[in-house]
């Protein structure tokens, strides 16, 4: 009787419900069940009884013969993204609110479930990976059925078409506007600056592939060309700062954010109380240093001029300032910041070699501190100098440009190892840029063009990715190109390398 039951039970639980199947094909993979099931269902009696074996539900979610769980792990990593997104922007609106101030929170406006940015910011990342993989599977299968012999007699009818989806690349090309569905996250500043990362990022992609190639430098027709040691990353600084120093005096509200109120450019000058400021009323310039307040209506009017002339005093006596006091105060600020970005992420090194490590802490914040400090000093020493030495109507709003550009050039003390600094000034700059063109009426603000722009970093990221791999240098960002394609966490060239580095082994 006990056998007749035993063997009644496990045929029930090998035949799964549709519903219970179909829910875990989408959810979890036979792996993780196993896993879920080893560490916590099998903990209870209850639920070890009511749950299946992992035995059953590797057999249920095996795909039939002939094809492949692809479209279930598609949707079922969309889920995860949608689930881990929602969650994150939830937790950092929860942030958000408790760092506001209690009368802005009260005035902000509450918005409906379905209308919300997390929900839509959720909605649109597991829209764009799910859309992706699948558009790229399709056109995978069809490039790969187009160049079957039987298929001959369409490619001599249309032999433009055929060229098109039968190239290595058309699947990375195709698969990419799936980038139109970062749409459905409203327009806001983050929407801007995930496209512009990405195009920042693409273009770094494919400058590499440039120069493996010797398009750029490298090897090409036999010859060396090497890069020059003075090129790098640290050349965007100087046209990055002139720009945002020329709009923190002219555009301020194309700006960042925090860099409207001062924090971005006044921070390090003006927090000494005890200096005696010059306070003058002017139809065109009102100027608070207490609350980093500017505002300027005309650049050409002789009242601006007379105003910073007045205000040359303040700026060398806050030059003086900044280098007695303010450098060793950014300095500690710095050194706790490098402090927590070596020791924590890199405490085996930390521990083996401590002195090494405190080191390069010291001499990382020492170089910030004064690559920092030094353009700081240097664009306000501007106002001043061309204040005094040009005439008013030479270069009466560029000098503000040149001011800034100069002061980039303190990028140089930190640039083997600024780069990230680099290229986020040059991001922040680019997105000041265009909103001051378009305030300007230099051009026209393009409706979505900040998603088809997204769309355009994901076809360059494709198809340098399928032209050379190694240009993406980064090993977790191949991992993760591989990831969105639906090809699995794998970082496929270094494998590639690997095996070949194998087979030279064997061969010797």
């Amino acid at each position: 009787m006990w056998e007749g039951r035993r063997a009644s039970s496990a045929r029930g639980n090998a035949d799964l419900d549709p519903v219970l199947r179909n829910t875990l094909r989408y959810t979890v993979s036979a792996r993780e069940y196993a896993a879920l099931h080893k560490y916590i269902l099998s903990r209870s009696k209850a639920l070890r009884r009511a749950a299946p074996t992992p035995a059953n539900v590797d057999k249920a979610l095996q795909p039939r013969k002939g094809n492949d769980d692809y479209n279930a792990r598609a949707v079922r990593h969309a889920l995860r993204v949608f689930a881990v997104s929602w969650l994150g922007m939830k937790g950092w609106d929860a942030v958000a609110r408790k760092v506001k101030d209690k009368e802005a929170a009260a005035n902000s406006k509450k918005q409906p479930f379905y209308s919300s940015p997390a929900l839509r910011m959720s909605l649109s990342l597991s829209a764009i990976l799910l859309l992706y993989r699948w558009l790229f599977r399709f056109l995978t299968r069809l490039r790969t059925h187009l160049l079957q012999p039987e298929v001959e007699p369409f490619r001599l009818r249309n032999p433009r078409t055929a060229a098109t989806l039968t190239s290595p690349y058309a699947p990375a090309l195709g698969a990419s506007f799936a980038g139109l569905a970062l749409g459905i996250y409203p327009r806001r500043q983050l929407r801007v600056t995930i496209a512009i990362y990405s195009l920042f990022r693409a273009l770094e992609f494919g400058w590499n592939a440039c120069e493996a190639e010797g398009l750029i430098w490298g090897v090409k027709n036999g010859r060396r060309r090497e890069r020059p040691w003075w090129f790098g990353s640290w050349m965007l600084q100087p046209v990055a700062f002139g720009q945002l120093f020329h709009a923190f005096v002219f555009d301020r509200d194309c700006l960042p954010e925090p860099s409207r109120n001062g924090s971005f450019i006044l921070a390090d000058i003006y927090i000494a109380n005890s200096l005696s400021y010059q306070r003058e009323s002017s139809p065109t310039v009102t100027c608070e240093p207490r609350s980093f307040n500017i505002k300027s209506t005309s650049s050409h009017q002789p009242s601006l001029l007379r105003y910073l002339t007045s205000f040359r005093p303040v700026v060398s006596t806050d030059i003086s300032h900044i280098l007695d006091q303010h450098v060793p105060t950014s300095t500690r600020v710095l050194l706790l910041f490098y402090s927590a970005m070596t020791v924590v992420p890199r405490f085996k090194s930390f521990y083996h070699s401590p002195l090494a490590t405190i080191n390069s802490i010291l001499a990382s914040a020492l170089r910030m501190s004064t690559f920092a400090t030094g353009a700081l000093s240097s664009a306000w020493a501007s106002i001043c100098f061309f204040q005094t030495y040009l005439p008013r109507h030479v270069l009466a709003t560029q000098r503000y440009f040149l001011g800034g550009f100069f002061a980039g050039l303190w990028a140089w003390v930190e640039r083997r190892h600024g780069r990230g600094v680099f290229l986020y000034s040059a991001r922040v700059s680019v997105d000041s840029f265009w909103k001051v063109g378009v305030k300007r009426r230099w051009w026209k603000s393009m409706k979505s063009g900040d998603v088809w722009v997204f769309v355009l970093a994901l076809m360059v990221t494709g198809v340098v990715y399928e032209r050379d791999a190694r240009a993406i240098r980064e090993g977790q960002w191949r991992k993760g190109v591989s990831w969105i394609r639906g090809q699995g966490w794998r970082d496929w060239s270094a494998e590639e390398d690997a095996e070949e580095a194998e087979d030279r082994e064997k061969n010797l």
